[in-house]
């Protein structure tokens, strides 16, 4: 009996050891997936990140979670090869641009790791479904669109921060998940049409601001955004013809046009010549193959502040659109800025954060 115990006892010390060094790739004994920051195999170190290209993610990455590289063990190190210290954003709508830590490469509509902090993802809470995003506008509140959340009840949400892709757990920035205790859907909201579609979903505990987690700003009052570019994330369909909804959380580049020439463009659609166009939308896109698509409801399009090019406010809510990525069919946002005096009056009355 006892030397059984002692084969056991070196079985979990083995198999220990071989989780402390990681798993096997590239169909080698002599490389292990690590996190890219602890390799030296040779990639290009330029302002503090570790450069990698998108394309190897496609390809599989030698079997590697996203945010690993398969690296040589003599390569292997025990300290960050990069600084891993990210300072905290002090204000509203900080960008990581070139992600947090390490840099993709050829990866035009796919965000870096932790680029858009204010992105969320709703999720329900009995088996974790993906419904659709919202933003962070507040350390307690989320912005989404009210279609996402129709018919459902706080309780059965759940509200994740900080997430970037759903298929690993391995990112140096973990995502968190928190409970909504109320939501405050928009009184006149028509779901035929998706007038007026926005929600706000008050959080039972504040989100604390990190690196990959801090709320976007909002603009002013009936704020004009015609013909500035502008982007887009989310989670749902990269086209329409996509079998699945992103892993990966996708950004595109989309330029706003104006009410009367989208009008105009989507009469020439399936909507046809009589379709009016809400005055609660914001309409942007147009431009083939650059398009929010299905499984992005709710989330944020954002523009860059006049003063401050590296600081985002919200200028739509992603709501509905004719197919994905059409030339010259925009899509339909809802209109933030026309919806700003709402937006302050419920979180004056809901909020339980006295100031953020």
């Amino acid at each position: 009996m006892s030397r059984i115990k002692d084969l056991l006892s070196v079985a979990l010390l083995l198999l220990s050891a071989g989780g402390a060094l990681g798993k096997n790739c590239g169909n080698s004994q002599h490389k292990v997936c690590v996190a890219r920051i602890l390799c030296e195999n040779g990639a290009v170190i330029t302002d503090g990140h570790t450069l990698f290209s998108y394309r190897s993610l496609v390809d599989g990455n030698e079997g590697c979670d996203t945010t690993e590289v398969c690296c040589s063990i003599a390569d292997k190190v025990n300290s960050p090869v990069v600084e891993v210290d990210v300072a905290t954003p002090t204000e509203c709508g900080h960008r990581n641009e070139k992600g947090l830590h390490y840099t993709m490469t050829d990866a035009a509509n796919v965000a870096q790791v932790g680029e858009f902090p204010w992105m969320v993802a709703l999720l329900l809470k009995a088996d974790s479904t993906y419904l659709g995003a919202g933003t962070l506008i507040r350390s307690d509140v989320v912005l989404t669109a009210a279609h996402v959340v129709a018919n459902l009840q706080a309780g059965q949400l759940i509200v994740r921060a900080g997430e970037w892709d759903f298929k690993i757990e391995t990112e140096l920035n973990r995502h968190v998940n928190v409970d909504v205790r109320l939501i405050e859907r928009h009184s006149d909201f028509q779901v035929t049409t998706g007038a007026n579609n926005l929600a706000l979903l008050f959080l039972t505990t504040p989100l604390k601001t990190q690196p990959h987690i801090c709320p976007a700003c909002l603009p002013t009052a009936n704020k004009i955004f015609d013909h500035t570019r502008c982007l887009v994330s989310g989670w749902g369909k990269m086209t329409f013809e996509s079998n699945s909804y992103m892993h990966i959380l996708k950004k595109v580049e989309v330029p706003v046009v104006d009410n009367a020439l989208c009008q105009q463009q989507l009469r020439r659609s399936i909507l046809g010549s009589s379709f009016v166009l809400n005055p609660s939308f914001l309409c942007a896109g147009g431009e083939q193959d650059k398009d929010a698509c299905t499984g992005d409801g709710g989330a944020a399009l954002v523009c860059p502040l006049a003063n401050d090019r590296g600081r985002y406010e919200q200028a739509g809510i992603v709501n509905w659109g004719v197919g994905c990525g059409a030339e010259n069919i925009p899509a339909i946002y809802t209109n933030v800025a026309l919806f700003r005096q709402w937006i302050d009056n419920k979180i004056a009355e809901k909020s339980t954060v006295v100031c953020n």
